[in-house]
């Protein structure tokens, strides 16, 4: 069987990592699997687990009429509005070159998270999607500010509607409803991704690497003085995407909390740009196994992204999350709701985020000293471990590709 890996393809690992356990064990059980992620830290990390990588041809048409940039994105309609889907061209292009990726390939089944023109794509094929999905993009759910009072957002749904209904396909409410495929997964568990629909499988934690993964050359010995993983995503996406979370704030931060602190700190870079001024106890790799990181490590800071709070989380390592979007401010939610960790939300400031190193330094202390957190992360890390994980996905995928 031949199965094509497909997400958003956004400059981050973390829908990469969350596929990239499925696709080794569909390997394993001897069936031909692909990606196709043109984004240049994806590329690496495919690379690196030696997976072919497809080319995907780039997109020329420029969106017209885009809405206004904001780091509160409401839900997956809004943030792909504002990735420019409400303009026709835009989609219609978007949509046809991940046809012409799949109808290339030819896979019997497509593997997709959060990918949503890979769905619409999907769809005009006539390929069958197997969804792995992150429970604040469910259609029907509260969306990613949960925490807020619902409000109107625009959404891409009727240029959605326009390119599926030409190519005599149904059309959809909201263009989330896209990522509900013949068989749809949930990532996380109910505590970390609640999803409105009781009849989905929560499989647990998805991430690349292992727990006893041999750690770099460089770390500090266990038993030292406490060690901090540092992961702060990318600093800067391309300009006008601010709303899309910068997150060179959660390095400077921390970098400028810890300098004065008697702690040991790991900076993994994940292939992304990493800050120049570093202080003398704090490590540099551009690329680290999380897994076993977040297991050596006595907290665990980052920008709050879904993969690295279930990293975290799987490891029973409390978390200090520092998020620049909506998504990434929920997971840290989420995480300080768990108990395990706690979620420090920079301040704006002429287009900038800002946090006081002296308010990072506080909530560090915080964490190295309060056992609890390490306890209910420990609980957290627990339910995960009890869901059936990648193997669930997989049997999904042979069952749909078995048709």
């Amino acid at each position: 069987m031949r199965v094509l890996c497909l997400s958003l393809p956004s400059d981050d690992l973390g829908l990469p990592s969350r596929l990239l356990p499925i696709a080794a064990e569909l390997r394993k059980r001897h069936h031909e699997v692909a990606f196709a992620n043109p984004a240049p830290a994806p590329t690496k990390l495919i690379a690196s687990a030696g997976f072919e990588n497809l080319p995907v041809v780039p997109v020329s048409v420029v969106p017209k009429g885009v809405p206004p940039a904001t780091p509160r994105v409401r839900d997956l309609d809004h943030l792909m509005a504002l990735l420019g889907y409400c303009d026709l061209a835009f989609t219609a292009a978007q949509v046809a070159r991940w046809t012409n990726v799949i109808q290339r390939w030819r896979p019997d089944v497509v593997l997709d998270s959060i990918g949503v023109a890979c769905c619409a794509a999907a769809r005009v094929a006539g390929v069958p999607i197997v969804e792995v999905l992150q429970g604040d993009f469910h259609p029907d759910g509260p969306g990613l500010t949960w925490w807020l009072p619902p409000e109107p957002a625009p959404t891409p749904v009727d240029a959605f509607n326009e390119v599926l209904v030409k190519a005599k396909r149904s059309p959809v409410d909201r263009a989330a409803r896209l990522l509900l495929g013949d068989v749809t997964l949930v990532v996380g568990s109910r505590a970390t991704d609640p999803v409105p629909d009781a009849s989905l499988t929560h499989v647990g934690s998805l991430a690349w690497g292992r727990a006893d993964d041999a750690l770099p050359a460089g770390i500090p010995p266990a038993r030292g003085r406490p060690l901090v993983f540092l992961y702060s995503g990318k600093a800067r996406y391309r300009p006008g995407m601010t709303f899309w979370a910068d997150s060179a704030v959660v390095a400077e931060s921390t970098l400028a909390a810890v300098a004065d602190m008697d702690v040991d700190v790991v900076l993994a870079g994940g292939y992304q740009a990493l800050p120049t001024s570093i202080p003398a106890n704090v490590t540099v790799l551009e690329f680290a196994p999380g897994q076993a990181l977040a297991r050596r490590a006595d907290v665990f800071v980052h920008h709050g992204g879904h993969g690295s709070t279930l990293t975290g989380l799987t490891a029973g390592t409390p978390a200090l999350v520092i998020p620049t979007f909506s998504e990434r401010e929920s997971n840290g939610r989420r995480t300080a709701l768990l108990g395990a960790g706690l979620c420090l939300v920079p301040d704006e400031r002429d287009g900038e985020r800002v946090l006081m190193p002296s308010t990072v330094a506080a909530a560090l202390h915080r964490l190295f000293t309060d056992m609890d957190y390490r306890t209910s992360a420990t609980r957290a890390g627990d339910d995960l471990a009890a869901l059936p994980g990648a193997a669930a996905v997989v049997e999904a995928v042979e069952r749909v590709g078995r048709g």
